[in-house]
């Protein structure tokens, strides 16, 4: 490759990001730019990414009360009502919870709930990994979002404790392992 074909690769480049970024930052009206030191969260490697995955608003349809959480991902996968408004009551406490089916310790299928009570979480599972993952990803008080997870969430099966079994037979663990998860926000 010569010098003339990479100054001109490298030029269609950026021509290309600026393009990308005048539409991409309509999408559904969060605001997203690929050009270095505009709006947007800095990247290690320089471009600019909208920082939040996850975002709970509150749009209210006349009388009706409502919010609608935009895109985010657990495990890669992503839940089932991503931008249908769901219904809150406006008063009080009440928790946006994402709960997912997790099969053979990979997300399943996700859904997103509104409740006035706080979930209760699954206990650890002995000598399998959990079929469920609860998390709480905002706090409506009053109607006000208060957000909590803002960045895409990986599971994370973990052994939570051993319970040593005595005596072992031969050839059997000397322990069962209780399992679990962990939610943690990636990038």
């Amino acid at each position: 490759m010569t010098k003339s074909d990479n100054d001109q690769s490298v030029n269609f480049t950026r021509r290309s990001a600026k393009r990308i970024a005048k539409v991409v930052r309509t999408v559904e009206g969060i605001p997203y730019d690929l050009r270095r030191g505009k709006r947007g969260h800095k990247s290690p490697r320089g471009t600019n990414t909208e920082p939040h995955s996850w975002k709970v608003t509150r749009k209210d349809n006349g009388a009706t009360k409502q919010i609608t959480v935009h895109p985010g991902s657990i495990g890669g996968a992503v839940p089932s009502a991503m931008f249908s408004p769901i219904g809150i009551s406006g008063t009080g406490t009440e928790f946006v919870i994402l709960t997912s089916t997790l099969l053979d310790a990979v997300v399943g299928a996700s859904v997103i709930t509104v409740s006035s009570t706080h979930p209760t979480f699954p206990a650890s599972t002995p000598n399998a990994p959990p079929t469920q993952a609860i998390d709480v990803l905002a706090v409506l008080v009053d109607g006000v979002v208060f957000q909590i997870r803002s960045y895409n969430l990986e599971v994370q099966t973990i052994v939570v404790y051993e319970e040593p079994v005595v005596p072992a037979s031969p050839g059997e663990r000397n322990y069962i392992a209780h399992y679990n998860y962990a939610i943690t926000e990636g990038v």
